[in-house]
């Protein structure tokens, strides 16, 4: 029986001139993007699976915390970085290329021992779903409660 990949996307970024978001997943994409030469990103969102043992590490190593996606989208390309945060580490799964349509899965992310991973095939159907649906992973509105 074959069963459904299932996915939720959450995005961190609030729609403001300066897009602001939670304090350690946005110095985390801001490091990260640093870190690959490019120094501007307007996505970053959260994702989780519905398979529980996805990006789980083995029992002693380093904890990944969450899965992230991040990176510029416009609206006639975008490059996108699928990644797993830990709290001082992190792993490089897939990198995704639009209008291309290619997502790239990083060799780290192959070698990594985890009880539960992606397969390409998920990888491809994770990105095909942002690249048809951009909103999914667009800033949202902050709330109102000042803070911002």
């Amino acid at each position: 029986m074959k069963t459904k990949f299932t996915f939720t996307i959450q995005p961190l970024l609030y729609n403001t001139p300066d897009l602001k978001g939670p304090i350690t997943q946005v110095f985390f994409a801001k490091q990260y993007m640093e870190e690959e030469g490019a120094f501007y990103y307007n996505r970053l969102a959260r994702l989780t699976f519905e398979k529980q043992n996805v990006h789980l590490t083995l029992p002693g190593a380093m904890p990944l915390i969450e899965t992230l996606i991040f990176g510029e989208q416009q609206r006639n390309h975008s490059t996108l970085h699928l990644c797993i945060r830990g709290e001082r580490t992190y792993c490089k799964v897939a990198t995704g290329y639009f209008p291309k349509r290619i997502a790239v899965t990083h060799k780290e992310y192959e070698d990594a021992l985890l009880m539960g991973k992606l397969t390409k095939k998920e990888i491809q159907e994770l990105f095909a779903y942002i690249w048809d649906h951009p909103e999914s992973i667009k800033p949202i509105d902050p709330p109102h409660s000042g803070f911002l």
